[in-house]
Order: C-alpha cells, then structure tokens, then sequence
C-alpha cells in the first residue's frame, strides 16, 4: 500500500466561485520512494504540500497516509525563543520520540550550537536545523520544500545524503523544488504542476539525465511567461 496518496483532489482558498488552486489531482507515493513536484510559483505546489501534510483539508478527493509524517518547510517554523536542542526534542516528542532516544551526535553538525537559541543563528544554521527536527521523529513520509535553500554547499552535500538514507530505510518521499541537480539525486518520478493540474507525472528513467536537459525540457512544456520556476 502506498505510504501516502491523493486521489481527485481540488482546493480554492474562497468560494465555490473561486479559481481552484490544484483540480482533479492524483498522485501516489510508495515506501522507499521519492516524488519531484516542480512548476511555476503559483501552480499550487505549496498547497499541494499543505495539502499531503494535514494542514489544509481538500474540498474535493481524498487522501491518505500511513506512517509518521515529517516537514521541512520552506521557510522557519521553528521556536525561536528556544533553543537548538529544545527544538529537536519538542519536535522528535510529536513523532513520539523521547529526548532519551535522541542521537548523541546530531546531525548536520547541529551540535556544535545545540544550546544556542534559533533567533540567535543564521538562515543556514536554522535550516540545518530544521531538517534535524524533521529527521529526529524518524519519519516514514518526509515532505520536503526546497530543503537545501540557504545552506552552503558542503551542508546541501550532507543534507541530501541524510535525505538518501531516510529514502533508503523506507520512508516515502516528497521533494518541491527547482534544483534539478537535486532532483536527479533524490527522486524516481517527477509531476510538473501549471496552473494546478499535472501536465505529466513520469519516471526520471523516461527523462534527461541531465540537469540543464530536463529543465529546458520542463520550460518547453510549459506555457510561455514570465512567472519563474
């Protein structure tokens, strides 16, 4: 059974008048497997991931999951009065991991300023955090958005080789972003979404492999404007 899926699923943030935001989407994500979302800003990808994470509730379709679920959002959804250790143990404790079931070491060098408080480090520094607290409930369905923004290259290379374990272990995957390099790293299949439909949902094995390739083919599929990737 898949670890997560979406089945017709459509949503608009005002009334049944409304533009929908994502209509008619299906998509599906088995263990030990990773799913590349790209589009355009605006195409729903965020409401797609709000959406998978139970934040936001369809107004149309169902979805269903099966597995602790972990989020590495885009930007900072960290408690910022405290510290980097007490973040780790809040968040590993909504998972149902105590702080006693905590690593002594953790990851992405977090450690080295475990006691320091999140308003106090770098954008860097509170990403690399943010991705340990997602890891420390030891998810079985990591939703990931634009995970490496702001960190350096040397960290991006130590996230996305925490990322492949977690994938390897099991846990089902799902990657918004617009680093193809990444994507080719990490996924197995890739939705490009415009205007909240899927133009193709495909395997990498049927596409580019390589980066620059399969992002001029995913700008030829698209229509021509100015909206950026």
């Amino acid at each position: 059974m898949p670890s997560i899926k979406a089945e017709q699923i459509s949503f608009s943030y005002g009334g049944k008048n409304s533009r929908a935001v994502l209509s008619d989407l299906s998509l599906q994500i088995g263990p030990g497997e990773c799913l590349a979302v790209v589009g355009r800003n605006g195409s729903g990808k965020s409401t797609l991931l709000s959406l998978l994470a139970g934040s936001l509730k369809p107004q149309k379709g169902s979805i269903e999951r099966e597995g602790r679920l972990s989020y590495v959002p885009q930007g900072n959804a960290l408690l910022e009065d405290l510290s980097a250790e007490e973040n780790l143990a809040f968040f590993a404790a909504l998972g149902g991991i105590s702080k006693k079931q905590l690593p002594s070491t953790l990851p992405l060098g977090v450690g080295s300023f475990r006691r320091k408080k999140i308003r106090s480090l770098s954008g860097g520094m509170q990403k690399r955090v943010s991705i340990a607290c997602a890891l420390a409930s030891r998810p079985e369905i990591l939703l990931l958005d634009e995970p490496c923004n702001a960190l350096d290259i040397f960290w991006k290379q130590k996230a996305l080789e925490l990322f492949l374990e977690v994938k390897c272990s099991g846990a089902a995957m799902l990657y918004v972003g617009h680093d193809f390099s990444e994507i080719l790293r990490l996924c197995d299949r890739m939705l490009l979404l415009e205007g909240g439909r899927a133009l193709f949902l495909k395997s990498l094995t049927e596409l580019p492999d390589s980066p620059l390739e399969l992002e001029e083919l995913v700008r030829s599929l698209l229509p021509e404007e100015d909206a950026p990737l």
